[in-house]
């Protein structure tokens, strides 16, 4: 076989914050096989600190190519692959239709750690939030929507087509949390982490080919956790870790609730006990360390705070998980068999808890009730659901499931 030219697509902020997934999977595929990859990262109109270090592996920029044109990218790079992380944001979609004009196979990788159907339905809350936080994204959004019709416009779609297509992208915006639409809009292959999406997915009846492989970021988490030791600390001494993500970032709360949450939380950890060692860990990408330093300073408190530090390390001596949303990070406090507690003070529907729905995380909804929860948390024993829970999502933890996508990669590659 010749040497394979894989083009991966991708968003801006991994040039600074490593793709671990996508990068142990182009790792496993050159274990395999010879293989050229390409980066194609999409620009973003955030700021980034001109401190941040840059990575090195090979990438462009979209913007390096000076065209609007997909199917001109495409014709310079001449791939015989491109995997995606997402299909919700509307420049990779773009890729999708050119790609398949082309004859390229375009393989979704969607290996999520959240729910299918989890945050399914926007509210009128959740409206209201989304506005507020893209009121200055407006000439982004309306870039994205042109860039997207542009290109479904260059594969063959007529004047209809590609109003119904913008129609929908604005009822959609209101209607759904955009990471439900994963996987509508036709990549030739879906590679997903467990039985929960391949069932959502199926369902739905789409013509992509769907196949379950387990989660490649559980690779990294199944190689750690072997290896993890305790270390000594007082006796009696309790850790708690207080893990936090972009809830407000994604549209899920307001800035209010999360404060309030995050205020009230801390406030009523500093009153259980003189034992009790408190941690905070911040989403590694999308919050922001200043807002909680601000936070803990008007509270006249001293709390370290975590962000790019390995979770693994800062969790694997703690007695308790608090945390007030899902994220990646609480798997692994799940495989490590951490107990956890979820803070809703605001009346989260349940259904949008997976954690609390699935009996892997006790709520909370009165915040003078958590020191009774944490304390009746220690004394119980491992919940029986936790394994269900974790084959349901990643079907298995073995430290293969990046051997298992680049297979189902190249067999893709193969058949096309």
């Amino acid at each position: 076989m010749n040497k394979l030219k894989i083009i991966v697509i991708d968003r801006e902020f991994c040039r600074y914050v490593k793709n671990e997934s996508n990068h142990r999977i182009i790792n496993a595929l050159k274990k395999i096989t010879e293989i050229e990859d390409l980066w194609i990262l999409l620009d973003s109109k955030s700021i980034r600190s001109k401190n941040e270090r840059i990575l090195d592996f090979n990438f462009k920029m979209i913007s390096d190519y000076k065209t609007n044109n997909v199917e001109d990218i495409l014709k310079i790079e001449n791939p015989d692959v491109i995997l995606i992380s997402n299909d919700y944001d509307m420049e990779i979609r773009s890729f999708i239709p050119v790609a398949k004009k082309m004859k390229i196979p375009i393989i979704l990788m969607l290996h999520n750690t959240f729910f299918e159907g989890h945050l399914d339905k926007m509210t009128s809350a959740l409206i209201q939030n989304r506005l507020t936080i893209n009121k200055n994204r407006k000439k982004e959004i309306i870039e994205k929507i042109f860039f997207m019709l542009h290109n479904y416009k260059k594969s063959g779609y007529n004047i209809f087509q590609l109003a119904n297509i913008g129609i929908k992208e604005v009822v959609n915006w209101f209607r759904y949390y955009q990471k439900s639409l994963m996987g509508n809009f036709g990549a030739n292959l879906i590679l997903v982490s467990g039985r929960s999406w391949h069932d959502e997915l199926t369902k739905r009846e789409l013509k992509s080919k769907i196949v379950i492989t387990g989660n490649p970021i559980m690779d990294k988490f199944y190689e750690k956790i072997r290896y993890i030791q305790k270390i000594e600390k007082e006796e009696n001494e309790i850790e708690i870790i207080f893990v936090t993500t972009s809830v407000v970032e994604h549209g899920g709360w307001t800035n209010n609730e999360w404060e309030q949450t995050v205020i009230q939380t801390i406030q009523e950890l500093m009153k259980c006990s003189d034992k009790i060692k408190i941690k905070l860990k911040i989403h590694p990408t999308s919050e922001k360390k200043e807002k909680y330093e601000r936070i803990l300073k008007d509270m006249g408190v001293n709390i370290p705070i975590y962000q790019s530090e390995n979770f693994i390390e800062v969790i694997q001596n703690a007695d308790l998980i608090i945390t007030f949303a899902h994220t990646t990070a609480i798997i692994e406090a799940i495989m490590l068999k951490k107990p956890i507690i979820t803070i809703n003070l605001f009346e989260y529907p349940k259904k949008n808890m997976p954690l609390v729905d699935q009996k892997i995380s006790e709520e909370v909804k009165n915040i003078e009730k958590l020191n009774e929860v944490i304390f009746n948390q220690l004394k119980k024993k491992n919940s029986p659901e936790i394994d269900e829970f974790l084959e349901k999502i990643f079907y298995k933890i073995d430290g293969n499931s990046a051997n298992r996508v680049a297979q189902a990669i190249l067999q893709e590659i193969n058949n096309d």
